[in-house]
């Protein structure tokens, strides 16, 4: 396991889809909660399959096409731009490009893989096109139709 008890607490308190930024695409998360607080410390899981599902044929068919643009160190608070460490992480995990609509080898399943914290274009569309058409499919991902919330009680 790449996180654990040694690893600092992350600063990521929005929601996202992990490892976009990577070049090998996560099949499976699992997180383990042994001190959850009284107030809060939920945790909500969005279908990005059902999110994909749900956009107008001719939508989907479009995003089948394009492929996202993702950097490590946007997603992290406390990586300032032009910082060091920003600089550092930049180089240690350069930005890649993923399917905007990926494709699970084992069962087919599509989804959308794209995330506020780390997706920052389409790589087939321009910069305005990219910025108005990303917001509205990080919407799409983590609305409540898709979305379940697990409590610790």
């Amino acid at each position: 396991m790449e996180y654990g008890p040694d690893m600092p607490p992350s600063d990521i308190n929005v929601w996202h889809q992990d490892h976009t930024w990577r070049k090998r695409i996560t099949r499976y998360e699992l997180s383990y909660d042994d001190a959850a607080p009284d107030v809060g410390g939920d945790v909500i899981y969005a279908d990005a399959v059902k999110a994909d599902e749900a956009l107008s044929p001719l939508l989907r068919e479009m995003l089948r096409q394009t492929t996202a643009q993702n950097v490590f160190a946007q997603g992290y608070q406390n990586l300032k731009f032009g910082s060091q460490g920003y600089a550092q992480a930049l180089l240690d995990r350069p930005p890649i490009e993923q399917p905007v609509v990926a494709c699970d080898p084992l069962t087919g399943d599509k989804w959308l893989n794209v995330n506020r914290t780390y997706t920052y274009g389409i790589a087939e569309l321009s910069k305005v096109e990219s910025e108005a058409i990303l917001p509205m499919l990080f919407a799409q991902t983590s609305k409540p139709e898709h979305c379940v919330r697990v409590q610790d009680n």
